[in-house]
């Protein structure tokens, strides 16, 4: 299970090549759970985070970490915790200065072209402003406040 292609994807801003890594470890009914209960499907997503590129100006770190894997025969279940800095365009401000982090619990499912990502429920996600120059806050919940050991 690994996210490394995609982040690198995202972080380049290369969306043919992430549409083509985000088909090959999402199965084809795969769901995406928010927080709020809101579902979205592969297709869904692909399209959201497509049209969302555009406006991304540069992105300085993004992480998903595995926290906790559990595998049964063909399924496994994941506690991944996944985390960003990024600024994005804003018609007011010109720039705006984001960081992510949050948590949720996936599902992967043993195919014959390898494991594929069925379902990702994500339990929480929390986004605030930092400093476009200097050092950013960090997030109460953030791995660096709660001393969360990354790993990759």
């Amino acid at each position: 299970m690994s996210f490394n292609r995609i982040n690198r994807d995202l972080m380049g801003k290369n969306a043919r090549q992430f549409q083509k890594d985000f088909y090959r470890i999402a199965t084809p009914d795969f769901i995406l759970r928010q927080p709020d209960g809101k579902e979205q499907n592969r297709e869904e997503i692909l399209k959201a985070t497509l049209d969302r590129m555009p406006d991304i100006l540069s992105v300085s770190q993004m992480r998903t970490n595995v926290e906790r894997l559990s595998v049964k025969g063909g399924r496994a279940t994941a506690l991944i915790t996944f985390s960003a800095r990024y600024t994005l365009k804003d018609i007011k401000k010109g720039a705006l200065a984001r960081a992510t982090w949050g948590r949720a619990n996936d599902l992967w499912m043993r195919t014959p072209q390898g494991w594929k990502r069925k379902r990702g429920d994500i339990l929480m996600v929390k986004e605030w402003p930092v400093k476009l120059a200097g050092r950013p806050k960090l997030h109460p919940l953030s791995p660096q406040r709660m001393n969360v050991t990354a790993r990759n």
